[in-house]
């Protein structure tokens, strides 16, 4: 391109002098790397390389969106034509339902037993309540007993903080004790030991099982290995227990008049590692109470739980119950995660032949500005016509130098824009304000299509 045949427009104004002369000093710079003024003589790396050295801004991979090494890495750059996603998106689909098949059938895999037992035993009731549960299909160990519980949020944010770690670790607790563990941290003077809202609301009823072979009155009582506690093992290593000080006490804050109605067990106890493992999910609460390790339950065999039921779930209305389950490659029942994957897999699937569809029925190539809708409006239907005009002049311009940058910034503002499609398309010379004749119009028009580099702030 040659830039340097006048450097004033003429006719007065600055504007196309100052935009020839940066024209120029660019040419310049180009002509003493390239003497020859030979398109090809030097790669686009090289040159985007040194001109942004020189003025641009940092030239890592990173900042100029470009991680492929300047092509010296085998790093997979697609492009993203319909087609293409079609297919990814099919592929990816097909993925989606083949893991939420597997997912549904190691779901059928689990067997489940579920029972509510607070409408046959009474709290604190004097005598015993017998819960009976029958073994509809073959259940093999490790089998899962869980007790249920509804209208229980341990998610809430006062609730999960409401804890002293240094006395859960066997310490006499943080100098901090009374704010982390508010309300629950004193009852009558005393602290409460372990302390917090967690704590103090522990699940307190008691679950013992017998199991009876089917038709016949000989059961045996889970003990030991088939009636073991079961927490996190992080948890276990993590909260001791210690001796209770003069100054403490082991009643809940939630224990009313009686102090002996509700005893906190020790940090020690499983069941209390559990129950502080708070739930994320809200209202139905389920937590693992015990664990049947090396018996198998039979079809047909009775499940014979006594409970002692102590817990106060009628000051809030809601249920108890007991779960028992077995487990499979991906845990338990999982039914909506199995069901998500399929949903997703089929819509990933219906998007991409929609896609595919559209692209074969398209007559647009994909980069191309020919179908360039071109908006009709009064004052600015001409602006956008040159606008198109010159996006098709670049495309060319970069097709005929695959090495070049791009268009220099040469304008920085919306006014310059204007500034420029005045004077380049000025029919008498006169411009617009004075700005400058047809031939430094034309030295701009030159300038622009040169192959210079692009910035990221131009308006396109």
């Amino acid at each position: 391109t040659s830039c340097d045949r006048r450097e004033g427009g003429g006719g007065g104004g600055d504007a196309p002098s100052l935009i020839a002369a940066e024209c120029k000093a660019h040419h310049n710079r180009v002509s003493d790397r390239n003497p020859h003024n030979d398109p090809v003589s030097e790669s686009a790396f090289n040159v985007r390389s040194r001109l942004l050295a020189e003025d641009g801004p940092a030239t890592t991979d990173i900042s100029q969106q470009d991680l492929s090494c300047g092509g010296h890495c085998l790093i997979c750059k697609p492009k993203h034509f319909p087609g293409n996603m079609a297919y990814f998106l099919s592929v990816m689909g097909v993925l989606f339902i083949v893991a939420g098949v597997f997912t549904l059938y190691g779901d059928r895999q689990v067997i489940q037993l579920d029972t509510r037992y607070d409408d046959i035993c009474p709290l604190n009731s004097t005598t015993d309540c017998y819960v009976n549960v029958t073994v509809t299909q073959d259940m093999t160990a490790p089998v899962y007993v869980y007790y249920r519980l509804t209208d229980v949020y341990q998610n809430h944010r006062k609730y999960t903080s409401s804890r002293d770690e240094p006395q859960l670790e066997g310490g006499s607790g943080s100098k901090h004790l009374n704010k982390y563990c508010s309300p629950a941290a004193k009852f009558d003077g005393d602290t409460i030991y372990p302390c917090g809202l967690q704590a103090s609301s522990v699940f307190n009823d008691t679950i013992n099982l017998a199991v009876c072979a089917k038709g016949s009155q000989n059961c045996t009582v889970m003990e030991g290995e088939n009636w073991k506690q079961e927490a996190w093992p992080s948890d276990v290593r993590k909260f001791q227990a210690r001796a209770l000080k003069p100054t403490e006490t082991n009643t809940s804050y939630f224990s009313g008049e009686d102090p002996n109605s509700y005893q906190i067990v020790p940090p020690s106890d499983q069941r209390l590692l559990v129950w502080m493992r708070c739930s994320r999910a809200g209202s139905h609460l389920t937590k693992l109470d015990r664990v049947i390790s090396n018996r198998d339950l039979k079809e047909g065999e009775h499940l014979n739980f006594r409970i002692e039921s102590k817990w106060r779930n009628d000051l809030f209305g809601g249920e108890k119950g007991l779960v028992i389950s077995t487990m499979s490659w991906n845990g338990g029942q999982a039914k909506f995660l199995g069901i998500t994957f399929v949903v997703a897999g089929c819509l990933a699937i219906a998007v991409s032949m929609i896609a595919l569809l559209w692209d074969k029925l398209s007559e647009r190539e994909p980069g191309q500005l020919l179908y360039f809708k071109v908006m009709e409006s009064r004052r600015r239907g001409s602006d956008v016509r040159w606008y198109a005009s010159f996006r098709r002049h670049l495309n060319e311009r970069r097709n005929r130098y695959p090495e070049a940058i791009g268009l220099r910034q040469l304008l920085e503002s919306r006014e310059d824009l204007s500034r420029v499609h005045t004077h380049t398309h000025s029919k008498d010379g006169s411009g617009s304000g004075g700005l400058g004749s047809v031939r430094g119009g034309d030295e701009v028009k030159r300038c622009v299509t040169g192959p210079v580099r692009v910035s990221s702030a131009m308006v396109y």
